[in-house]
């Protein structure tokens, strides 16, 4: 569980049910449910649940992840990786692979 997004750290959505965001009328949102990682590109300075990430299809927006009155009411769905864990990860993988081609 997070307490809400930072800037340049990395999210992934784990969650098993219906997120409240996933009904966002034009699904804008929607880019967060493929349960890969996404980088944060700006927190609002009123609400750190308040997040817009680079991939995103309108990566300058920010979005409310979370319910109306309830904020971050989602935010125990999300995984989060310091940017030097995720470069980690990264060549943690790559390494894995090399080694299953050779």
């Amino acid at each position: 569980m997070i307490d809400g997004f930072k800037e340049g750290f990395w999210y992934r959505f784990n969650g098993s049910e219906s997120p409240s965001f996933y009904m966002n009328m034009d699904g804008g949102m929607d880019f967060m449910l493929d349960g890969k990682w996404h980088q944060c590109n700006s927190v609002s300075i009123k609400s750190n649940n308040h997040a817009s990430f680079y991939d995103s299809r309108e990566p300058n927006r920010v979005w409310a992840w979370g319910k109306g009155t309830i904020p971050g009411k989602d935010l125990y769905m999300f995984d989060e990786l310091s940017p030097a864990m995720y470069n980690i990860k990264k060549l943690k993988e790559l390494k894995q692979n090399q080694l299953d081609k050779d």
